[in-house]
């Protein structure tokens, strides 16, 4: 009988702790200001107290919401990146990379394969761009303070989903050996 209340109870300790980690990896979104996709921080919309914030690989993500879109605001703490690739799985559908740089576009994981680029925006996100200032001495560009996108939750059709970044030039895949062939090892968020 000894034995029994033990294990159980050694069980019931383990069975707690595995959910409290579980949790910990499902950060909730909270309700917030809609930023101006400008590419520059403003500590009015991205205030800590009404976003979601991960700090990994010296890049900063935080996240708000609304009542029709989801936030993202992406900085790199060290250095200036050309872009981003926002790689986005819904827990229902195909995965999807929203890729943002001088120009937007956006490829779809299906059947273990990813698709060609579709360059230009959908209608289910939009984001700032980096500007390029095309001159007789050739381009030049100039690169966000913070890429902040927007994404229609018409595409998030559970309340869960999860996210991986890849800054581009140079590239940086956050969380650390995330992989592009599984969300296993992604961030994962809730919306509520």
């Amino acid at each position: 009988m000894k034995l029994k209340v033990i294990t159980t109870t050694i069980l019931f300790v383990i069975l707690s702790f595995g959910l409290s980690v579980a949790a910990d990896n499902n950060k909730p979104i909270p309700y917030g200001r809609v930023p101006l996709l400008n590419g520059k921080i403003d500590k009015k919309e991205w205030d800590t107290d009404k976003v979601c914030t991960i700090d990994s690989q010296n890049v900063t993500i935080s996240l708000k919401q609304d009542s029709f879109f989801v936030y993202l605001g992406i900085t790199n703490n060290s250095i200036k990146n050309s872009g981003v690739d926002i790689y986005l799985n819904n827990m229902s559908r195909d995965t999807v990379m929203f890729h943002i740089s001088a120009a937007h576009g956006q490829r779809f994981f299906k059947n273990n394969t990813w698709s060609e680029t579709t360059w230009g925006a959908s209608g289910l996100w939009t984001s700032n761009l980096v500007e390029m200032i095309v001159g007789e001495d050739g381009n030049s560009f100039i690169y966000p303070e913070i890429f902040e996108c927007q994404i229609s939750k018409k595409f998030l059709s559970k309340d869960k989903f999860k996210l991986m970044l890849r800054m581009k030039r140079p590239d940086n895949w956050v969380p650390p050996n995330a992989d592009t062939l599984s969300s296993a090892g992604w961030f994962q968020f809730r919306l509520h």
